[in-house]
Formats: C-alpha cells, structure tokens, sequence
C-alpha cells in the first residue's frame, strides 16, 4: 500500500483521530492519503482553515443581508409615516408626489454615500 500509513486502531489514539478527521475534512478521496504524519497535520489543520473562512463569508453576507433588510423596513415605516402626515393635512396630490419623491431622492443618496465611505476606507 504506497502512499497510506499504517495506522492501527488504539495504538496511537492521536494518529488515529488526525486520519478521521482527515478523511472527514477530504470528501472520501481513498487513494489521496498522506504519506507521513506531519502532512496530515498540515492537511487536517487547511481543511480547518478553509472552513473557517468560508464559514465567515456565509456569515458576513448574512449579516451584511440582514442589515440591508433593516434599513428597507425602517424606510417604508418612514414613508408609510409620510404618507399618513400627507393624510392629515390633505396635502395636494402634486406636492404630495413631489414630497414623497424628495423622501425616496434622499434615501437614495444616503445608500450612495454610504457605498462611497466604504470604497474610500
């Protein structure tokens, strides 16, 4: 058996849980084993370091997505606002279109800087 190391069970209980975590971390490639034992350290520890990473990203665009899902809310809660204060004091249908077109200009714009803060960081 080239390329595989002779691991027997409860002879070396560390050597043993690298080899499964190796084979757990490396989608069931059989004849891609390591050939010494400091390779399926390195091996074990970039599969780690690969899931930690992806993990984040996942995790970054969900609260990048989540952040994103709060401000559409809190600007429809502010038009929704409006539209009642329009309401109120009957403002004509010309301003009213004018107002609430000012309110989504704005909003507009605020996403704009925002984007420009960031590329400028």
């Amino acid at each position: 058996d080239e390329g595989m190391i002779n691991f027997l069970l409860g002879n070396d209980f560390w050597q043993t849980y690298l080899l499964s975590l190796y084979k757990g971390f490396n989608l069931n490639y059989e004849d891609l084993l390591p050939e010494r034992p400091l390779d399926l350290c390195l091996e074990v520890f970039g599969s780690i370091m690969i899931l930690l990473m992806k993990s984040y990203c996942i995790g970054s665009f969900f609260k990048y997505h989540q952040k994103r899902e709060l401000e559409v809310q809190r600007f429809a809660k502010l038009m929704r606002s409006v539209n009642q204060y329009l309401d109120l004091y009957e403002v004509p249908p010309s301003l009213r279109k004018t107002v609430m077109n000012h309110f989504r200009f704005q909003q507009a714009n605020h996403n704009k800087i925002k984007t420009l803060e960031v590329i400028a960081q």
